[in-house]
């Protein structure tokens, strides 16, 4: 499935959220799987991110970047163009395969035995349904 680089960290953060849930079998691993692949999709992007950053980062006499509230400090003259490498970055889509889950494994999750699912949850789930 072809996804931007900023939709694979949302849904990671959503994924995430349902990893501690009392979920069947087939849908933990299925999550488990996707989170671990959206992980390294979102690894490569923040090393990616950091290079460009590094391009155009502010230097103090040393010679060292300078780093503000966690930050790069971007020179000014290049803010512009930073910040459009970035969104292009995150605009970039890449093909991820995701495990995917039938919608009977969603339909156990109405049992007594697994944790109800939110309204959140299922859009969560929806590109995982097969």
């Amino acid at each position: 499935m072809k996804m931007q680089l900023k939709d694979v960290q949302q849904r990671l953060q959503s994924l995430t959220q349902l990893k501690d849930k009392r979920l069947p079998f087939q849908m933990v691993r299925a999550i488990a799987k996707n989170i671990k692949l959206l992980q390294e999709e979102t690894e490569i992007l923040e090393k990616q991110r950091i290079e460009i950053c590094k391009k155009y980062v502010d230097l103090d006499d040393n010679k060292n970047p300078i780093i503000r509230d966690g930050a790069y400090t971007i020179k000014p003259a290049y803010t512009s163009v930073f910040n459009d490498e970035v969104l292009n970055l995150f605009e970039e889509e890449v093909d991820v395969e995701l495990t995917t889950i039938s919608s009977e494994e969603i339909d156990k999750c109405n049992s007594d035995m697994y944790d109800p699912l939110t309204a959140n949850d299922y859009l969560t789930l929806e590109l995982m349904i097969s």
